[in-house]
């Protein structure tokens, strides 16, 4: 999580904020196995190094994508094949988890996406009429909608597809990792596609979390003779990746704009 938010902080500049989210990467990737697959439409950085994708290949990708554009809002798509991670939508979700229920392979195909991924209902209509080992995982920051850390209680809201949307604290990350376990458990035993309303507070380029406990960091924060450790480890892991000028493009990520 402290990986997520400091390589965010870095790039502040290049990609859109992600402070918040941290415990929805995390918690939901740590309930997938190797063999199950991920899929993102927004926001892919997050998960992408939850799920073991290396810092120096998210930056390749940006280099390239300052020479050809990739995606259709303009940001570059980080995939990872041997790693079953790949940018994307939920068509590309839907497919991966097609494949697998007709190779009868028990995985799971676990897509994140953001508020505005309603209009894309049909697929989820699709994922529930073929009873497809799908997992949606919502990642809610939207201001205009109350939050876990302003007093929202988990719980069921329906939702476009037939499908049942459980709620659950995105601040915390214990929570998730909970609520995405017992969901994996189920979609490998047949029960069909499952759905995560994971609520978060609002990210900004300046995170600054108030009084309702709005970080995930802070809800964990390990000792701190811990946490020097790992801010060293991971500023001398970021230093290397993007300033290496290793990738599609020579020279340092900060020269990059998107």
């Amino acid at each position: 999580m402290l990986r997520i938010r400091r390589f965010a902080e870095r790039c502040a500049d290049l990609l859109p904020p992600y402070a918040g989210g941290e415990a929805v990467a995390v918690g939901v990737c740590q309930a997938l196995t190797p063999d199950d697959a991920i899929v993102c439409t927004h926001h892919e950085y997050g998960p992408a190094l939850a799920r073991g994708v290396p810092v120096r290949e998210i930056a390749a990708t940006l280099r390239h994508a300052a020479r050809v554009p990739l995606g259709h809002d303009g940001l570059p798509h980080v995939s990872d094949a041997g790693r079953r991670f790949h940018g994307g939508g939920l068509p590309v979700a839907v497919g991966l988890a097609i494949a697998d229920q007709l190779l009868d392979r028990r995985r799971v195909t676990a897509c994140f996406f953001g508020d505005c991924a309603p209009a894309d209902a049909e697929w989820l209509a699709l994922a529930a009429q073929w009873r497809l080992p799908m997992l949606f995982v919502r990642e809610s920051d939207d201001p205009r909608r109350p939050s876990p850390a302003r007093g929202v209680r988990p719980g069921l809201v329906p939702w476009p597809g037939g499908l049942t949307a459980r709620t659950v604290d995105g601040v915390d990350v214990w929570a998730v990792i909970s609520a995405a376990e017992q969901e994996c458990a189920s979609l490998r035993a047949g029960s069909g596609p499952r759905f995560l309303d994971l609520r978060t507070a609002p990210a900004s380029p300046a995170f600054a979390p108030g009084p309702d406990g709005g970080d995930p960091l802070a809800r964990i924060a390990p000792a701190p003779a811990d946490l020097a450790a790992l801010e060293r480890e991971i500023a001398q892991e970021l230093d290397e990746a993007l300033t290496s000028g290793q990738g599609p493009q020579a020279g340092p990520l900060a020269s990059v704009r998107a």
